[in-house]
């Protein structure tokens, strides 16, 4: 499908998410999970449940809609990270800025893209499987996936790879959610949503604030993310400007968590936090966050300016070599 005509509320949606990336890094990865129970400390499990489930939104979405597997989006995948990491490392390097470390040019440091990956190389499999099921199977399964998922978090079960959600295991699980609430839409109102959005929201504050439990496959967290992605499905709009920013979203993700800029990021942060009172460093946070997701966008024009070139010169050189081979076999015949 191409970009001007997908759904420009679900483009939205992922531009949102992608925001709430950029803030959710800003809080617990940056700063560590509050030990205390202060009114701070319940503020910020607050701000972490609410920008915790873009991941499983994103995938949801893939699923939502569907996909399929191809080497051109598992390379274009890889080129995406290619871009973001070695120029960037390279002119810090060249700049004098960091020292030169292999480090910071290795690109399988990302574990979304690798998950990611692993999810579009089963798609076929999984495709098939959603076409064979019938809805009370597909029920079922999904059911049993989500029991085991649980289980195995909360009790460290070995084997099932599934890492509290940071893993391919768990993404084949949202994909087929995905699927599953496109087939057999779920008949609840835009209020209905909404006050499943903010209960299942509020209860993932105090599981966070009083359990320390976070990771991906949390209940109120899988409910928060299927209730975001329905309530986007309510509305409908069209534009291109959307669409357009909505392409690069995921350079935002790449470069906040840059091999050498996420530590810059961190040094930041912390400098802002210890240098000026609360509702500075919050502004400060907020317009750091504005600049990462602009500088991305714009960075991210240049990496679709590349990679379509790149695409012209491989579709010539295959197709120049199509007609060799034909040539060759006319004159051998």
């Amino acid at each position: 499908m191409a970009t001007q005509n997908r759904n420009s509320n679900i483009e939205l949606l992922r531009i949102i998410i992608m925001f709430m990336i950029l803030l959710l890094h800003a809080n617990f990865f940056s700063f560590k999970k509050p030990i205390d129970h202060s009114f701070i400390a319940f503020s910020r499990c607050f701000a972490e449940a609410f920008t915790i489930t873009p991941v499983n939104i994103f995938v949801l979405i893939t699923g939502f809609f569907g996909t399929s597997f191809s080497m051109k989006k598992v390379l274009s995948l890889i080129y995406l990270v290619f871009f973001c990491v070695v120029p960037i490392s390279a002119i810090l390097v060249a700049c004098g800025i960091v020292d030169f470390n292999y480090k910071y040019f290795v690109l399988h440091k990302y574990w979304f893209i690798n998950a990611y990956i692993g999810l579009l190389v089963l798609t076929p499999v999984l495709n098939a499987a959603v076409k064979k099921l019938s809805k009370k199977d597909y029920t079922i399964f999904l059911l049993f996936f989500y029991a085991l998922a649980f289980i195995s978090v909360q009790f460290g079960l070995s084997g099932l790879n599934l890492d509290g959600g940071y893993s391919f295991s768990w993404f084949i699980f949202l994909y087929m959610l995905g699927r599953y609430l496109r087939l057999y839409p779920l008949s609840f109102s835009t209020n209905q949503l909404l006050l499943i959005l903010i209960t299942s929201f509020l209860c993932q504050t105090i599981v966070i604030f009083f359990f320390n439990r976070y990771d991906y496959v949390e209940p109120f967290m899988v409910i928060q993310s299927v209730s975001s992605l329905l309530l986007f499905t309510k509305f409908e709009i069209k534009s291109k400007t959307i669409n357009s920013i909505a392409a690069s979203v995921t350079m935002v993700y790449l470069i906040d968590l840059h091999p050498i800029l996420y530590k810059v990021i961190v040094d930041w942060l912390h400098s802002f936090y210890n240098n000026n009172s609360i509702p500075i460093f919050l502004l400060y946070t907020l317009l750091l966050c504005v600049a990462i997701f602009v500088f991305a966008i714009i960075y991210d024009q240049l990496r679709i300016y590349t990679w379509k070139k790149i695409n012209l010169i491989a579709d010539k050189l295959i197709n120049n070599n199509k007609q060799y081979l034909t040539n060759n076999s006319l004159h051998t015949h």
